[in-house]
């Protein structure tokens, strides 16, 4: 043989060991890294006792001067606490309203009866207004479902204030 072709052959060798190695390398780290377990820690959810309520009668601590339109169809009424005092009441109705109009009662009651405005939301068929007044939240939300058209109101009151002062 030349010694052209043997160190050619030498060299082919050479390049087939370091991809080799390359090879057993990269393959190790892949292996090393999955062996490694990783630990999610566990979700913790808030202990919250949710208490639904007769759609007859307005759940405790709910303000009995917020307007609720007569003869609508509740579709939810109930209270809910958490461990760690927190303390909700929502009644939720079908209105035979339109979001405009329920966004004006709601609007007006808020400002006649000094609450305090903090945010509100104006699309045409989503309203948001959040009021607060010493350690009480009102939330109102008022939607229409585009497909069915039916309006539906729901009130959030609580006696904290998240977030907001």
């Amino acid at each position: 043989m030349e010694p052209q072709q043997n160190s050619k052959k030498i060299q082919y060798g050479i390049g087939a060991i370091v991809v080799l190695a390359v090879i057993a390398i990269v393959l190790a780290v892949v292996a090393y890294k999955s062996s490694k377990k990783t630990t999610v820690p566990p979700t913790v959810l808030p202990n919250v006792k949710k208490t639904d309520i007769d759609p007859k009668i307005l759940p405790a601590n709910f303000p009995t001067n917020i307007p609720l339109e007569k003869g609508a169809v509740v579709t939810q009424n109930y209270t809910a606490e958490s461990i760690d005092g927190h303390y909700q009441s929502t009644r939720a109705f079908e209105s035979k309203k339109t979001v405009a109009a329920n966004d004006k009662i709601y609007s007006d009651f808020f400002t006649k009866d000094d609450w305090k405005v903090v945010h509100t939301f104006d699309q045409d068929l989503y309203k948001v207004i959040v009021a607060t007044k010493g350690n009480q939240y009102v939330q109102v939300s008022i939607q229409e479902n585009a497909t069915t058209h039916v309006v539906r109101v729901e009130i959030l009151y609580s006696t904290t204030t998240p977030g907001l002062k």
